[in-house]
């Protein structure tokens, strides 16, 4: 009877437990799809009209290994010189999460 309603208390705490911790990650993917797609494109090559339009750089594997997730996000908080930032839009969650995301998309 004490075993059962361990168990019971324990799967109560797992279920109401799980929202909570898939609340506190980000996707990032779904993150940059929403905010960043479609300025910066599916990955990190903007759209030829729009990129010669505001200057979009492009981004590569060594534009992006040079930069650290850090700076990603603060340009993605404060913006950069034709991109407005983000700050009040995205959690400091989702930008850590798009971060590390475009991170991984130029490997």
């Amino acid at each position: 009877m004490k075993a059962s309603l361990i168990l019971m208390g324990l799967a109560a705490a797992l279920t109401l437990g799980a929202p909570r911790l898939a609340a506190q990650g980000a996707d990032g993917k779904a993150a940059y799809d929403k905010n960043c797609k479609s300025c910066h494109g599916v990955k990190g090559t903007p759209p030829a009209a729009l990129a010669k339009q505001l200057k979009i750089v492009k981004w590569d594997a060594a534009y992006i290994s040079a930069r650290s997730e850090d700076s990603l996000v603060a340009v993605m908080k404060h913006g950069g010189k034709n991109m407005k930032g983000f700050d009040g839009k995205m959690t400091p969650v989702e930008m850590a999460a798009v971060a590390k995301y475009v991170k991984g998309m130029v490997k």
